[in-house]
């Protein structure tokens, strides 16, 4: 170990530790070792969110060597990179609790037009938690579902241009992102009879897609330290998905047996479980295409389980029935309970009765 050399008192020389180079080699070595467990167990989704949202972290270390460094106790130093390395650990694979919603729960609705045609999800946020759910909302809905605002007034726009329906989600931009915290939760569910695309962007989103009951179209998703999840119906037709971002999670689950085409760097700018995926889509098969663009992310290709009831039906147009919807009209004319009435656009009023921040989180299938 190098370090400096004083004279002891019967004239032999003796090294004196350098506790700043034991420091830093402390700091890489735990390092490649924390990369070497991420390697083989593998991070959770979201990790890169939580690590750079917790970057005062850095100051402490910082902090704790100034503190020791012109001490005799100058050994403390080491606890600087282990404050680092601890952190990472704990987020990688600790026992976390959830946060709570950022705030009142407030009830979002959106009616559905008579001419729509298709639909395209449109979000641009930072610092949100987005879930979103494809179910059965009958003729009259096109949107419900709630949100949880840490600041500012969230906004669900919907414009039609003729039959293609736009929905924006409008929160929170820019701005510090504080440890520990979300400034908005989404938790919607949009209706399923109408062909679906998305594009997505913002940075340190985690976003769970429940795509299984819809009709998915395509989706474009950029951004940094970000992590999505598409659970994916069975395809109708090719269905393009194109990812571009940095330090960012991507899961795809898709039916069982259903094609799937991966395009994309390999590692060491991305990484993860391609699953089954193959090589090419015969001409007129439908599957996915998958694209991604970008460096050190992680992609998780793989077959997920079927929504409770089963798979529906591939469909191709809008005309095409929905035998839930023809179910639930069965019921009415048999005396069953009316289509609940729309309400309003939001932003809309606190939700009657509805939860707190101090109340239980908004559900997430993964925990996320």
């Amino acid at each position: 170990m190098s370090g400096k050399t004083r004279n002891d008192a019967d004239g032999r020389p003796r090294t004196r530790t350098d506790w700043g180079r034991v420091a830093d080699g402390v700091g890489l070595a735990g390092l490649g070792v924390f990369l070497l467990a991420a390697t083989v167990r593998g991070l959770p989704d979201g990790f890169w969110i939580d690590a750079v949202s917790f970057w005062p972290v850095l100051l402490v270390s910082a902090g704790i060597r100034i503190v020791f460094e012109k001490t005799s106790l100058a050994a403390g130093m080491v606890l600087g990179p282990l404050v680092v390395l601890g952190t990472l650990f704990w987020l990688a694979w600790g026992d976390r609790p959830e946060p709570l919603p950022p705030g009142e729960w407030l009830k979002v609705t959106a009616e559905r037009p008579q001419n729509a045609e298709s639909a395209r999800v449109e979000a641009e946020v930072a610092g949100v938690q987005v879930g979103l759910e494809t179910r059965s909302l009958g003729s009259r809905l096109l949107v419900e579902g709630r949100v949880a605002s840490r600041e500012g007034s969230p906004h669900l726009d919907v414009d039609d241009h003729e039959g293609r329906l736009d929905l924006r989600l409008r929160g929170r931009q820019g701005g510090f992102i504080i440890a520990g915290t979300r400034r908005e939760v989404w938790d919607l569910g949009v209706t399923d009879s109408l062909p679906l695309d998305f594009d997505l962007s913002g940075a340190f989103v985690r976003g769970d897609l429940d795509l299984r009951r819809g009709w998915v179209t395509g989706s474009k998703v950029s951004g940094a330290f970000n992590a999505w999840t598409f659970r994916l119906p069975p395809p109708s037709q090719r269905v393009r998905i194109h990812f571009q971002g940095a330090f960012s999670t991507f899961d795809v689950k898709v039916p069982e047996g259903t094609p799937v085409r991966y395009d994309g760097p390999g590692f060491p700018l991305v990484w993860g479980d391609r699953g089954s995926t193959q090589e090419g889509i015969g001409a007129d098969a439908p599957g996915y295409e998958i694209e991604l663009e970008g460096a050190f992310s992680v992609v998780n290709i793989g077959e997920g389980p079927p929504p409770e009831g089963g798979w529906p039906a591939p469909r191709t147009s809008p005309e095409t029935p929905d035998p839930r919807e023809e179910s639930a009209a069965a019921d009415q004319e048999s005396g069953g309970s009316p289509a609940p009435e729309a309400a309003p656009l939001l932003p809309a009023e606190a939700e009657p009765g509805a939860e707190t921040g101090s109340g239980p989180p908004a559900e997430d299938p993964d925990g996320a």
